[in-house]
């Protein structure tokens, strides 16, 4: 019987970059951000938590300048690049599931943002990866220009432990957004089967 489990949290958090010109002043209102993520896998919520470097108060926290904060939660973790996050310049992951087929196998999929401008600059990698991961990458042979964000599987993934989700594209690499599951971890070792998305609005 696949078993299923939901989780659910919610953070506020406020990007601030500073301003050195009266130009950079006008825009402000703009780098002040605040946003919203909502981190599901089924629906339960979970605890959450970041390093001494963001500053928390309660679900709001501040990332300091950092264009990359890393939230951690049972299970797993991320690593959001909120300073691309409107922008799509870089492959983002906004959702990762996976259905157990065997031991230690797995048929993983992930979603992908990406700005796809065609083929000079489009998302060209999903992979699945880690120090106990075999046969997780996956190619993707086109751009997704009107499909975004857009879902591909890999079958036939060997993983335990850690399996670090990023995706790639032919002009920048690996910058964006990216999601790491413990197949181990109390949370993910019960399931034969998990979808976890990632909802991150700028308010």
């Amino acid at each position: 019987m696949i078993q299923t489990l939901l989780l659910c949290t919610t953070l506020l958090f406020t990007a601030h970059t500073s301003s050195t010109t009266s130009t950079a002043d006008a825009s402000t209102a703009q780098d002040d951000a605040t946003y919203t993520l909502n981190l599901t896998l089924n629906g339960q919520p979970v605890d959450w938590y970041v390093g001494e470097s963001v500053k928390r108060n309660g679900e709001w926290f501040d990332p300091l300048g950092q264009e990359t904060v890393k939230v951690l939660f049972d299970g797993g973790s991320l690593e959001l690049n909120v300073a691309d996050w409107d922008t799509w310049d870089y492959a983002h992951i906004l959702g990762v599931s996976y259905e157990r087929t065997g031991e230690n196998t797995y048929t993983m999929s992930a979603t992908v943002r990406h700005d796809d401008a065609g083929w000079e600059d489009y998302a060209n990698v999903i992979e699945f990866g880690g120090e106990n991961v075999q046969n997780g990458l996956r190619e993707l042979l086109h751009p997704h220009v009107n499909e975004q964000p857009f879902t591909r599987s890999q079958s036939g993934v060997s993983a335990s432990g850690e399996v670090r989700v990023s995706a790639n594209d032919n002009v920048d690499g690996e910058d964006g957004t990216v999601v790491t599951l413990d197949l181990d971890s109390e949370m993910f070792s019960a399931l034969d089967s998990a979808d976890l998305e990632v909802e991150l609005t700028r308010n």
